[in-house]
């Protein structure tokens, strides 16, 4: 055959073969099966091709053509399909496809170009397939980024351990993690699920007489997915739960207790009250008043304030004292 003649004959196949797989492809670049539609395409094309080039020999052999449509592999376009391919529909319309073109050139004697140059088709599509893959999953750029967190980033986060003046100590460890990612222009800098470690700081436990709990905080280092630790120094800023922050120090200080002790004194006083009218008149009433009312205040006096609880998932706000650095490899 010469050289124009079989360049033609390949672009007439190939070209047959690229509008077939379109029609089952539209969106080929986005589809995860396109290799699998690949290898039925060209599959079925090549096993129909041979089949019909046998019977298009065979005929013009034996002086006669028969009409191909009407043989039994045709119809069934399946010979040599097999199931893990998948998409059976486009193996059999390929397939039928190559058996068309395979007669016809059976029967006019031309070049068996399958045999010639596609008897591999289904190693070389596997292993562009291999190929794609590598280079799509493989690394082809390590882009290295420095990210700077400036001085005062705000970071939410929830507390994993329970922690309370009256069970805790100055130094204690406790972790919170990371509730929300903290972005630096459009980069996540610090990601939702780092661990925040640190120790307790201050520790007040509430009076007898006056004085709320209070509690402080210092936060040491974060803890990235990636294992990396980064130092840190920040200050509590806001803290859910009973209380409120005493100061830009970051000192959390509990409720008071003002107003309950004073209806503890108050009922105290009118129970003595009551008790005293019952057992000597008026006067009674007055001496029980002011029995009652010492024995209120005694009991405020012996009773501590509320201490400072916070149970695990509390969620707390700090504020970086200093600017960070966080370097990390981008893949691209």
């Amino acid at each position: 055959m010469k050289p124009l003649k079989k360049t033609f004959l390949l672009i007439t196949i190939f070209l047959s073969f690229t509008i077939l797989f379109a029609q089952y492809n539209p969106n080929s670049e986005n589809d995860e099966y396109t290799n699998l539609k690949l290898i039925c395409a060209g599959m079925g094309f090549q096993n129909g091709y041979l089949d019909g080039y046998d019977l298009g020999y065979n005929d013009s052999k034996q002086g006669y053509e028969s009409i191909y449509q009407d043989n039994e592999l045709y119809k069934n376009a399946t010979r040599g399909y097999k199931t893990e391919w998948v998409f059976k529909t486009i193996y059999k319309r390929a397939y039928r496809q190559g058996f068309k073109k395979g007669y016809y050139d059976g029967y006019n004697h031309r070049e068996n170009v399958v045999v010639n140059y596609f008897s591999n088709l289904d190693e070389i599509v596997k292993r562009e397939a291999r190929d794609r893959y590598k280079r799509e999953t493989s690394p082809t750029r390590r882009t290295h980024l420095k990210i700077v967190v400036p001085e005062g980033t705000r970071i939410l986060a929830k507390l994993q351990d329970y922690i309370s003046t009256a069970a805790n100590e100055r130094g204690d460890s406790f972790k919170a993690v990371v509730t929300e990612d903290v972005f630096v222009g459009e980069k996540v800098a610090i990601p939702q699920g780092t661990i925040i470690e640190g120790v307790i700081g201050k520790v007040k436990r509430p009076g007898r007489i006056k004085g709320r709990a209070e509690l402080s905080f210092r936060f040491d280092r974060l803890r990235l997915k990636n294992g990396e630790v980064i130092p840190i120094s920040a200050t509590l800023t806001g803290i859910g739960g009973e209380g409120k922050m005493k100061n830009d120090e970051g000192t959390f200080e509990g409720p008071g207790t003002k107003g309950h002790d004073a209806k503890v004194v108050a009922g105290t006083a009118a129970a003595g009250t009551v008790i005293g009218a019952i057992a000597a008149g008026g006067k009674g009433g007055l001496i029980g008043a002011t029995i009652g009312g010492l024995a209120g205040l005694a009991g405020v006096l012996s009773t501590r304030g509320k201490d400072i609880e916070l149970p695990a998932g509390t969620i707390v706000e700090i504020s970086l004292d200093r600017p960070i650095t966080i370097e990390r490899y981008d893949v691209k």
